[in-house]
């Protein structure tokens, strides 16, 4: 496992670079009663190699709580860069692009304590100050390596697309168990539910906050910081624990699938577009459960593959459609009207109805859907591969 860090934590040469970098892109910021620091990962020291996304803090004096702290950065940055990208959010943060780097200025309260938070973002630097406080050199390499294991898995990251692992309670489970061999050994003990409480509080969370992981925030005691993972995902998450753990990627041989639809998505934030090509994924998926899926996955970047495996490529000439319980007279009156000719049969309490299949094979049966407003709606162009 050492041999890893080799390939994901860089170079202190890689480092230096990337934190001059940084730092050239703060000192252009000038804006008053506020205080810009480098964040994310980068601050904490649990960055892996060949990062280009940075997280830029932007501290506001508490006395500006009520005012458009973000209208005030942006104002702000618009005076030092020539293309800022205002991203709509529960607070608006900003997009700034400087060669291969992406530098994501994000507007928070200057807090001390969690409680004070006027959105979760502003608790971000504490996150900071507990990793740093927490972890030596020894740690942070254990949470790269387990930050990489589950970036390999599609584990990593709390986005609505992804739903798995946030970097900071990968964070946190590595300085709870000190290693990443050790955390997963644990995680092939884990049952729905399972609480980590590093600080030991004890916290009695409201219903809506628990979930398949609960990890008591060491900075919030009322917070359950891995509320995104979904339970999906720590399923697949148990079972690759029990399994022989590597780092090498499982290439995805699309040759598996016999359907495969290509989606570009949108301009805009990848949280937010992702989340919509997801959305198409999820009414293919429903959709052509009458064809029988074996097996379905999805890749996201700049063009997204949906893919499925079906048992079958074409529909028998009728299918039946459903009607109203029989004993729901008039709704059963109106449902009979419609379709008398078509001889309505009674089956297991409902009506029934046999219905000549318009598009019987799948890729015609995709052609039509790929024309519903729906897909349309949320993805700049889609098309069988």
């Amino acid at each position: 496992m050492e041999d890893i860090l080799q390939k994901i934590k860089p170079t202190k040469k890689e480092e230096e670079e990337l934190l001059k970098r940084i730092n050239k892109v703060i000192k252009k910021v000038k804006i008053k009663d506020a205080k810009v620091v480098l964040g994310g990962s980068g601050a904490k020291g649990t960055w892996l190699k060949g990062t280009h996304d940075v997280d830029i803090f932007v501290k506001f004096h508490y006395h500006l709580k009520d005012k458009d702290i973000s209208s005030l950065l942006e104002k702000a940055l618009r005076k030092s860069f020539k293309k800022v990208e205002r991203i709509h959010g529960s607070r608006d943060y900003f997009q700034i692009k400087e060669e291969n780097y992406t530098f994501e200025f994000i507007p928070i309260l200057n807090i001390t304590n969690a409680n004070k938070a006027a959105n979760i973002t502003d608790v971000s630097p504490l996150h900071t100050e507990f990793v740093k406080k927490n972890s030596n050199e020894k740690i942070r390499d254990e949470i790269r390596k387990a930050k990489h294991w589950l970036k390999m898995n599609r584990l990593y990251g709390a986005e609505s697309y992804v739903r798995g692992f946030s970097g900071y309670v990968t964070e946190i489970l590595i300085i709870y168990y000190k290693s990443f061999e050790s955390f997963i050994k644990n995680a092939k003990k884990w049952k729905y539910g399972k609480v980590v409480d590093i600080k030991n509080y004890k916290s009695e969370l409201n219903e809506s906050k628990k979930g398949a992981l609960i990890v008591i925030d060491p900075v919030d005691k009322y917070r359950n910081a891995s509320a995104a993972l979904s339970d999906q995902n720590f399923y697949k998450f148990l079972k690759l624990a029990n399994k022989k753990i590597g780092f090498e990627e499982e290439k995805k041989d699309i040759k598996n699938f016999n359907l495969l639809i290509k989606a570009k998505p949108l301009g805009g934030k990848k949280d937010i577009i992702f989340t919509k090509v997801l959305k198409v994924f999820e009414f293919f998926t429903e959709k052509l459960k009458k064809f029988g899926i074996v097996k379905k996955d999805i890749t996201f970047g700049n063009e997204c593959l949906l893919l499925f495996k079906l048992k079958r490529n074409i529909l028998d000439a009728k299918e039946a459609h459903i009607g109203p319980p029989v004993k729901i007279e008039k709704a059963s009156k109106v449902f009979l009207n419609k379709y008398k000719k078509f001889k309505p049969y009674k089956k297991k309490g409902r009506w029934y109805v046999d219905l000549k299949v318009k598009h019987r094979k799948v890729k015609d049966f995709v052609r039509q859907l790929l024309k519903e407003n729906y897909v349309r709606e949320r993805v700049e162009s889609v098309k069988i591969k």
